[in-house]
């Protein structure tokens, strides 16, 4: 309220008018949206922090079993972080676009979206499945001389190999979800699944003591993950749930009506996750 008297003051000094109501409204409007987005972040940061606490919580049992194992986990970690963040690009590109096609009313083009997305992680998660077979008995050479702790690495290898596709999918359905608006359904079902798989871990750490048992207790993690996240794929493609759901714009499914302002690509053309826009069906190219 001062500001807008001090506001209305100045103004007036300056020969103009100004109405003390609409600069109200203004000011709620821009803490409606700051709120908005406060809110926003807090639910990302309950998803990532329930995530983190699994990771360290796993961590922390590996260390629990002894220098061998724990150098072996640490090393192994570090080598799946590295290949799993290359599904940060096609993850990022689909969480955007999935929330531009929403809103847009788009959902020819996101159901090709996700077939591409899912397509496009696939192969990268069993290529790297590939690689790190291969890769497998000479991982351990690179980070110690130490025939024990090498002889771990070349055995965490096939768990840790073996979670590549499932954590690339898993990637992508997530994307999904989030670029759908579903914030709180994704951070929910992280916290649960976190707190589930940490159970499972503790349980198998008790009674294997093995740190390839706990690798198994992270690919279930992804399995939970990436269950939970499809669960709700199908709604998002009948635009029955998230952002915008239940709208539909037909201009922008219709190859005569003109192009919406700030429209990335021309009408008749869909743009891809590689980046080039190919023709529909309805110019007659096929």
């Amino acid at each position: 309220c001062v500001y807008a008297v001090k506001l209305r003051a100045r103004v007036a000094t300056m020969g103009m008018e100004i109405r003390l109501r609409s600069q109200l409204t203004r000011m709620r409007s821009v803490i409606a949206e700051g709120l908005a987005v406060a809110k926003s972040n807090a639910v990302l940061l309950v998803r990532t922090g329930s995530i983190l606490a699994f990771w360290v919580f796993v961590s922390s049992l590996a260390t629990r079993l002894g220098p061998v194992q724990a150098a072996a986990h640490h090393t192994m970690l570090n080598i799946w972080l590295l290949f799993v963040l290359t599904a940060d690009a096609p993850g990022v590109a689909g969480q955007v676009l999935t929330a531009r096609a929403l809103a847009q009313g788009r959902l020819v083009y996101l159901r090709r979206l996700v077939r591409e997305l899912a397509t496009i992680t696939s192969i990268l998660g069993v290529s790297m499945l590939t690689l790190l077979l291969a890769l497998r008995p000479y991982i351990g050479s690179v980070f110690t001389r130490d025939t024990e702790i090498r002889a771990l690495i070349a055995a965490l290898g096939w768990p840790v190999a073996l979670s590549m596709p499932l954590v690339m999918i898993a990637v992508a359905t997530e994307s999904v979800i989030v670029g759908a608006g579903l914030l709180s359904f994704a951070a929910v079902s992280s916290v649960c699944t976190s707190v589930t798989t940490s159970a499972f871990a503790a349980v198998v750490y008790a009674r294997e003591r093995s740190v390839i048992s706990l690798w198994i207790a992270i690919i279930g993690m992804f399995v939970l993950r990436f269950s939970s996240a499809a669960i709700r794929v199908p709604g998002v493609l009948r635009g029955s749930v998230g952002r915008h759901a239940g709208t539909t714009d037909s201009s922008t499914l219709s190859p005569d009506a003109p192009p919406k302002m700030g429209e990335p690509e021309p009408e008749g053309t869909m743009m891809t996750l590689g980046g080039e826009n190919e023709k529909s069906s309805s110019d007659g190219s096929g």
